[in-house]
């Protein structure tokens, strides 16, 4: 992150960042001066930036590939297996999910993605 830090400087303030993308509910006014009102840094992203969501790139997959294949009758069902995948996550696959998420973050901040479509250049 010392590219961040560079192009952002005191970003890093709290020691933290609050990784939100551009939604309007994000963007409230309210919201923003809570945010303000707590001394909480924020990263802001285009719109449509889904490379930047953990839920995107490891969440979601990590579900998907735990459902894939299988045939549920009812929503509770579905809950319950997507319940028990979270519950056995690990501390590691939480940091390999933050590191990825910090990679995500350099090559974004190098330019290496198109921002409008979401893709490598």
């Amino acid at each position: 992150m010392v590219n961040l830090d560079r192009k952002q400087p005191g970003l890093w303030r709290n020691g933290w960042i609050l990784n939100q993308d551009n939604v309007p509910s994000h963007n409230a006014l309210s919201v923003m001066q809570f945010l303000t009102s707590k001394n909480i840094s924020g990263r802001a992203y285009p719109l449509y930036l889904p490379e930047l969501a953990p839920c995107n790139f490891f969440l979601f997959p990590n579900i998907k590939s735990a459902l894939k294949g299988t045939h549920f009758l009812l929503v509770e069902e579905v809950k319950a297996k997507m319940t028990q995948r979270l519950n056995i996550l690990t501390e590691n696959d939480l940091h390999h999910c933050f590191e990825q998420w910090q990679h995500h973050m350099q090559l974004c901040l190098n330019s290496e993605w198109d921002y409008s479509e979401g893709n490598h250049k």
